[in-house]
């Protein structure tokens, strides 16, 4: 279980005294342990996070794809969906919002299995908290060092037009070997001569 620091209440003449550090980032929290939301979720928020908490990953993702936060913690064992499949469909929506998966079971074999779906680390579930935020900070800050573009932007590409010009670049190497700018293409001859034949 994730262990807490001493959060001994600060007090002045006038009383208890309550620090409200400025925002640290928006992070998604999911587990379907209802007390570990509660207080790993108090426990951000007092150190400065703004903290959206899901039970499941079915109910992570559609807050996932409505709220967009900075960071994401998912236990690796939910109900339905496990936490590799959310990181897989999460990072089909927005790939730049690091993933930080906790479990109570490790292993290499979750490990690898994490970073093949694209987690930005493996952590175990008995994290002090402070190292998690930690691990918060340092993810929310890596990625704001590589900024997203937006989609947008990004240009529409003819895959025909892409294919012609890739043919038309294998006969000029090859000098219009059609057999050996199949080769170059990665295709069988047969494949080129239909292409050349079909506009």
């Amino acid at each position: 279980m994730i262990t807490l620091p001493d959060t001994t209440p600060m007090f002045s003449a006038a009383g208890p005294v309550t620090l409200v550090p400025p925002t640290a980032g928006r992070v998604l929290l999911i587990d379907d342990e209802d007390v570990l939301l509660s207080v790993v979720g108090r426990a951000l928020r007092s150190a400065g996070f703004q903290v959206l908490s899901a039970s499941s990953a079915e109910e992570g993702l559609s807050r996932f794809a409505t709220l967009r936060p900075d960071c994401v913690v998912v236990d690796v064992y939910l109900p339905g969906l496990d936490g590799f499949e959310f990181v897989q469909r999460a990072r089909a929506i927005d790939p730049s919002v690091p993933m930080l998966m906790l479990s109570g079971l490790e292993g290499i074999d979750h490990e690898q299995r994490a970073i093949d779906v694209g987690a930005r680390e493996f952590l175990p579930k008995a994290i002090d908290v402070r190292d998690l935020e930690r691990h918060i900070r340092d993810a929310i800050a890596a990625a704001a060092a590589h900024p997203k573009l937006p989609v947008f932007a990004l240009p529409t590409l003819d895959l025909g037009e892409l294919e012609r010009a890739a043919i038309a670049q294998a006969l000029a190497a090859s000098k219009g070997n059609r057999t050996q700018a199949a080769r170059l293409l990665g295709i069988h001859v047969r494949t080129l001569h239909r292409k050349l034949r079909d506009p």
